[in-house]
């Protein structure tokens, strides 16, 4: 960007200039695998470019620092700055577009709002740059003019000056002609977290309810949540990314995990230690921890040297990922007939409960029984006693009344 007294007004930066949350440049392992150009494009093509895809050949390196000056006095103005994770422009003969990753482990709900924040930012440098730059050129033709006023005006200076053409009243306040045009930039967010993307994805989400927000201007934010990839896309994607997508889809299920790693186990082979190294950032993998260190432990130990920190990968010549990912299975493995055999002792201590349990019950059936059979004996013997003395009372009945037609 051009040098702020290029221009005419007086400029000055207020002390707080930043919005809170800004100005520290973001580097993580996750970061590092989408500066390389191939998973770059195919993360953009697969997620948005179906239609028209980028080709990693076209990507150029681009400022992850994003700062515009905006004016908030007749005289003054502020420093917005943004620091993005990646970004690269798309450049066929010039920048066609500027393309920005954002990664998130953790649910952010403003976030369609940050995405907004960057690229505004960026449109916004955008602009300044070319009012600044025609602003140069006004100056320039000014004082070039006046040099000329006293020459031929049929001179080369003038004759240059004369074809030039001028912008109309609106484009020569604002410093943007009407043939101007900015680059258009999108923002993907990687949401890397375990829960389901609960916050907003659209700046819209963000309004209150109301009959005006509708008339408001929308943003619509580009989320790709890797938890969701499904099997069939997981698969179509390269060995780097499907590696660390898979593994971090199934981490919390070391059966699945196990069956992705299996399936893909030349791919993890394969991998750079900056894969792993974000693996093992996003997942906080023990096993994938331990079985690096042991390997790194056991080349050191082979080749004599003496661990020191993190230089002590490198002093060792690298860590054999193959050997280290087969300790990975096998630690897996191990897990899974440990874990197989205790769900075996728990599915036997379940069964046997239950057994008991319907052994108690059909017991207690039995007792019920029991007692409602001696229940229907004893009403059977006082049916039986009842009828005995009926049947007494009325043989005495039948004999008094023989008596008394006999003395008649």
């Amino acid at each position: 960007m051009a040098a702020s007294a290029a221009l005419d007004e007086k400029q000055v930066s207020p002390p707080s200039g930043k919005i809170d949350g800004q100005g520290k440049p973001k580097d993580s392992a996750t970061s590092s695998i989408f500066k390389k150009n191939h998973n770059f494009a195919e993360v953009f093509n697969r997620t948005l470019f179906t239609e028209c895809p980028v080709l990693e050949e076209e990507l150029v390196e681009q400022d992850i620092k994003e700062t515009t000056l905006l004016r908030v006095t007749e005289d003054a103005h502020t420093t917005l700055t943004q620091y993005r994770d990646v970004v690269k422009g798309v450049k066929r003969e010039q920048i066609l577009a500027i393309l920005g990753i954002e990664n998130q482990e953790l649910q952010d709900y403003q976030m369609a709002f940050r995405a907004l924040e960057m690229d505004f930012i960026n449109y916004a440098r955008q602009i300044r740059e070319i009012s600044e730059q025609h602003t140069k050129e006004y100056r320039r033709r000014k004082q070039m003019r006046q040099s000329e006023t006293e020459k031929d005006p049929l001179s080369a200076a003038e004759e240059e000056v004369s074809h030039m053409s001028l912008p109309d009243a609106a484009g020569y306040l604002g410093r943007f002609y009407k043939e101007d045009r900015i680059v258009p930039c999108i923002t993907l967010v990687i949401y890397w977290g375990e829960e389901p993307w609960q916050g907003p994805r659209k700046l819209s989400d963000l309004f209150v309810e109301s009959k005006w927000s509708a008339l408001a201007s929308d943003y619509q934010m580009h989320l790709l949540e890797v938890k969701n990839i499904s099997e069939k896309s997981l698969a179509e994607y390269s060995p780097e990314l499907r590696a660390i997508f898979g593994f971090v889809k199934y981490a919390n299920d070391k059966k699945l995990l196990h069956r992705f790693m299996d399936k893909n186990r030349d791919d993890f082979k394969t991998v750079s230690e900056t894969v792993l190294d974000a693996i093992e950032v996003l997942t906080h993998s023990k096993d994938l921890k331990n079985a690096r260190e042991k390997k790194l432990e056991e080349i050191h130990s082979d080749r004599g040297l003496v661990l020191s920190g993190e230089n002590s990968m490198d002093k060792a010549g690298g860590t054999n990922m193959a050997n280290a990912i087969d300790e990975l299975f096998n630690d897996l493995r191990k897990e899974g007939i440990e874990q197989g055999i205790e769900q075996g002792r728990e599915e036997q201590r379940v069964f046997t409960e239950r057994e008991r349990q319907r052994a108690e019950a059909a017991e207690q059936r039995v007792s019920a029984a029991e007692r409602m059979a001696e229940a229907a004996e004893r009403k059977a013997a006082q049916a039986e006693q009842i009828i005995f003395e009926l049947q007494a009372r009325l043989a005495l009945y039948e004999a008094s009344d023989q008596t008394a037609v006999s003395r008649n």
